[in-house]
């Protein structure tokens, strides 16, 4: 949801934004639920497939925003020479680089969830690239 919602936001042709997962694997479809809650905001997400995280998407990435400092862990693990480029998304948004001092910047993984809580997600996902883009 992350890389739709941000090129949704940024719609400049500027910005190549490209979503790997950590635990993913790859050629999965979106759920429903995501296909569903982005449809409600005006942003496709049916033709998207899953990939997984590596070093070579690492080395691309100018940026590389995770959804829970978790995730962070393993990343490092798959591309250790590009850490420097890894931070949470909501972490970010708030002015913590890296993994966050504190707890409270993970985004809820959403997969099993009903709606609401997919919607919730999106709507922090939103928020917070709204929040980077206004500061950038």
């Amino acid at each position: 949801m992350a890389e739709k919602i941000a090129a949704a936001a940024a719609d400049n042709g500027r910005m190549v934004f490209a979503s790997a997962g950590t635990f993913a694997y790859d050629g999965m479809p979106a759920s429903k639920n995501a296909v569903a809650v982005l449809k409600e905001a005006g942003i496709d997400l049916s033709a998207h497939r899953s990939r997984r995280f590596d070093a070579r998407a690492a080395k691309w990435a100018d940026i590389i925003f995770a959804m829970e400092a978790g995730h962070i862990a393993a990343m490092k693990s798959a591309a250790p020479g590009q850490t420097h480029k890894m931070h949470t998304l909501l972490g970010y948004a708030a002015g913590e680089k890296g993994i966050p001092s504190k707890p409270g910047y993970d985004v809820e993984d959403p997969y099993g969830g009903g709606i609401d809580v997919y919607r919730k997600v999106r709507d922090q996902i939103a928020n917070a690239i709204a929040l980077i883009f206004i500061k950038a």
